[in-house]
């Protein structure tokens, strides 16, 4: 009965850090994933000598690419940050990718995406010449 004790209490003490770790891991992971949507829209925009818009909304991230004629657009990736991380996702609605692989607009700030979920954040920032910072 004691040891039942004592295992209970290493439990209660080692729960919070559990659920501490487990919110990192997911808020890396959805950093990770916004990267990765990113560099696949730069690559999308040279292949295919368009316009790529990645575009955040309620949560999620939306890569589009524009027709030539700037008429229609194809929506190619939609990924719900929370509901396949749990995270939640603060940021600018959208960042046009020109035809080069480079933001489209000359940024006097930093784009900076912020993630979170519970007590902990995470960011990502795009510089003015589209490199990525953390």
């Amino acid at each position: 009965m004691i040891v039942l004790g004592i295992v209970g209490c290493i439990c209660l003490f080692a729960m919070p850090t559990a659920v501490h770790v487990y919110d990192r891991i997911q808020l890396q992971s959805a950093r990770v994933g916004l990267v990765n949507l990113y560099n696949s829209s730069r690559m999308s925009a040279r292949a295919s000598n368009r316009t790529t818009v990645l575009r955040v909304a309620s949560n999620q991230i939306v890569v589009e690419r524009n027709w030539p004629t700037g008429s229609a657009k194809d929506t190619l990736l939609i990924t719900d940050v929370r509901d396949r991380y749990g995270v939640f996702l603060a940021g600018p609605d959208s960042v046009r990718i020109d035809s080069r692989g480079v933001l489209e607009t000359s940024l006097p700030s930093p784009v900076k995406y912020v993630f979170s979920r519970g007590a902990e954040s995470d960011s990502v920032q795009l510089s003015s010449y589209g490199r990525i910072v953390r």
